[in-house]
């Protein structure tokens, strides 16, 4: 739902800009613009206990697949959605088989955020890293997953599945999906990014 609204909020923006002769100056800054809807559209739908809402694209190899298992619940319990990219199994598989599809599907905006776990997190972040519009991080404690909403507006988060337990993943997990982007001299440094990545 939350997709659905931003995308419709969005192309109402589009069209307006086409009718006076200007969408082609923004078409470089499509993600930013899109962002900007997504963090008006989650703040619409909110879950019970007062948390934003949101879709979750979660992914694992087999390294993290153990503690995805785990952590799915708890991400309904916490009242958001999620689709399972993969894997299914503790068969050994290749991190981007899994990691570039979910990530897309963030940058796309079809979901709101997302989360990859392999065995230390490192291979998966440098994976989603490589898709353009995505600011994926690496985060081992609790402190590192909000600081990366407040100062980053990370929209990916990566865990590692052989070196944190599922408490610290919970905490980690709970605290990044809760946390909002803090704007003001961190939004001009995130603009500076999405510029980068239109060169």
């Amino acid at each position: 739902m939350t997709a659905a609204i931003c995308r419709r909020l969005f192309n109402c923006v589009r069209s307006r800009l086409d009718a006076v002769g200007v969408y082609g100056i923004y078409s470089c800054s499509i993600t930013k613009i899109f962002s900007i809807f997504q963090n008006f559209t989650e703040r619409i739908s909110r879950a019970p206990h007062g948390t934003i809402k949101m879709k979750i694209a979660i992914a694992s190899d087999h390294g993290g697949y153990a503690l995805k298992n785990e952590l799915l619940p708890y991400i309904t319990e916490l009242g958001h959605e999620f689709r399972d990219f993969g894997c299914y199994s503790t068969d050994s598989m290749d991190y981007p088989d899994i990691a570039f599809p979910a990530a897309e599907a963030v940058a796309s905006g079809e979901f709101d955020r997302g989360i990859l776990i392999c065995g230390t997190g490192i291979g998966v972040s440098i994976c989603a890293n490589k898709v353009r519009g995505i600011r994926c991080a690496l985060c081992g404690d609790v402190l590192s997953a909000e600081l990366t909403r407040q100062h980053n507006d990370s929209n990916m988060l990566a865990i590692g599945g052989r070196i944190i337990g599922i408490e610290t993943a919970k905490a980690i997990v709970k605290t990044w999906l809760c946390t909002e982007f803090a704007g003001g001299r961190h939004e001009r440094r995130i603009g500076k990014i999405s510029d980068y990545e239109c060169r």
